[in-house]
């Protein structure tokens, strides 16, 4: 494969974490708007943000583990930091595109973040100055 194809494959291949959020939040939207007790954001709620997010990354929670779960939490807390509870049972209601549109930059910087360290493993097989 080529290094322009390949980077080509790659890029897209690695895209697919910014939809998990957003796919992860229709698939939380039956949890959260279920358990309307509190309109404060739970540690529950989180958690189910954190797990649906890694399951639904696949492949990519079984080849980065830490980093994935780094970007799915990085993601969680700035969508909890930006919408409250119900503004983001709103959201995940919506169409993917206008999910998207509402959701994407809220957590660009976690992706981001995410893809330049996968890089950085693809390059040296290692992330030894990115740990925490």
């Amino acid at each position: 494969m080529s290094k322009l194809n390949e980077k080509k494959a790659f890029s897209h291949k690695h895209w697919i974490p910014a939809v998990i959020v957003l796919i992860t939040g229709y698939s939380i939207y039956f949890f959260i708007s279920d358990n309307r007790k509190s309109s404060q954001w739970t540690y529950e709620d989180g958690q189910v943000i954190i797990n649906q997010c890694l399951k639904d990354a696949g492949e990519m929670t079984s080849n980065y583990p830490e980093l994935t779960e780094n970007y799915c939490r990085c993601s969680m807390v700035k969508i909890r930091n930006k919408f409250s509870r119900e503004e983001y049972i709103e959201i995940v209601a919506l169409s993917l595109k206008d999910q998207s549109k509402l959701l994407s930059p809220v957590f660009e910087d976690c992706l981001n973040d995410y893809k330049k360290k996968i890089e950085e493993i693809r390059r040296h097989g290692t992330i030894g100055v990115f740990r925490p």
